[in-house]
C-alpha cells in the first residue's frame, strides 16, 4: 500500500468488508456500520470514519490515513527500539513512580493525622 500525498487525488480502492481491514499503520479495524459512501470502524478503542470510494479517513487531522484489505508488511516486523526511545521510556517511568510515591506519602500522612485526635488543636 502506498502512502497518500496531500493535494493529489487518492486512487479509488475497493474495500471488501468480508475480509480484514487495516489502516495505513497496520492496525486491524472492525466494521461497525457502513453505507454506500462511508464506513465506520473501531480499532484499539477508537472509532474511525472512512470514505468508501478511496479508503481515506474522514476525521480531521487523520486525512493521510488509508484503509485497505492489505496489511503493510513494514508494520508486521518489530523494529528494534533505539536508545533515545528507551531513555524516554525510562524517564517517563521514573516520573510516574515518583508521582505515585508522593501521592502515597500524602495519603499516609492524611490518614495518620485523621487517626491521631491529639494532633487537632
Amino acid at each position: 500500500m502506498t502512502q497518500h500525498t496531500p493535494g493529489v487525488p487518492a486512487p479509488r480502492v475497493t474495500l471488501d468488508l468480508r475480509r480484514p481491514l487495516y489502516d495505513s499503520m497496520g492496525h486491524l479495524h472492525s466494521v461497525m456500520f457502513w453505507s454506500g459512501l462511508q464506513l465506520l470502524t473501531g480499532s484499539r478503542g477508537f472509532l474511525f470514519v472512512w470514505d468508501m470510494s478511496d479508503g481515506s479517513c474522514l476525521i480531521r487531522g487523520l486525512a493521510q490515513m488509508r484503509l485497505s484489505n492489505e496489511r503493510r508488511r513494514s508494520m508486521l516486523s518489530a523494529e528494534p527500539v533505539g536508545e533515545s526511545e528507551r531513555l524516554t521510556w525510562t524517564e517517563s517511568t521514573t516520573v510516574i513512580d515518583q508521582a505515585r510515591a508522593r501521592a502515597a506519602a500524602i495519603l499516609t500522612a492524611r490518614r495518620g493525622a485523621a487517626a491521631d485526635p491529639s494532633s487537632a488543636s
